[in-house]
């Protein structure tokens, strides 16, 4: 018994002497936060931290952006970083959007990029999205929406018929 409390107290001293974890670099513990809420992409309360994290949120969007094999996730995170641009003000992510709508290979990746184009209205922006809804067949009502914020009435109309 006396053996067993000698012991006990040995490894006490060891817990207590032991050097304690090395503390965390507070930029990886953001960046492992930042990925568990673009996991979560698609979930408004994720999309809504990620934007409030604004510039240090872009990189990890502009990934699944650029190359996502989910078509909803890439159009998700084209919403995002439109918010955040909307929201801070920086021109950022318009040419990530462009260039990911101009090298979509797929027409559930253009449809889910193109109803997100009205967070980024700038006339590269709008010549594809007339353009791609003139050739495609399923134009949706987000995508009619999209063109209509970027565009006057008239281009709406038009296409509409």
């Amino acid at each position: 018994m006396a053996g067993m409390r000698t012991l006990g107290g040995v490894l006490a001293l060891l817990a207590a002497c032991a050097p304690s974890a090395p503390p965390r670099d507070p930029e990886v513990v953001r960046q492992h936060e930042i990925a568990a809420l673009v996991v979560r992409l698609g979930d408004a309360a994720a999309e809504r931290s990620l934007a409030a994290r604004g510039e240090e949120a872009i990189p990890q969007l502009r990934t699944v952006l650029r190359s996502d094999p989910v078509a909803v996730r890439r159009g998700r995170a084209a919403c995002v970083l439109g918010q955040i641009r909307r929201v801070t003000g920086m021109d950022v992510g318009l040419s990530d959007y462009v260039d990911a709508l101009r090298g979509a290979t797929s027409a559930a990746v253009v449809h889910e990029l193109l109803a997100q184009a009205h967070y980024f209205d700038a006339p590269d922006v709008v010549t594809l999205l007339l353009a791609y809804i003139d050739k495609m067949p399923g134009v949706t009502p987000a995508m009619i929406a999209s063109a209509g914020a970027l565009t006057e009435t008239d281009a709406i109309a038009a296409m509409k018929s």
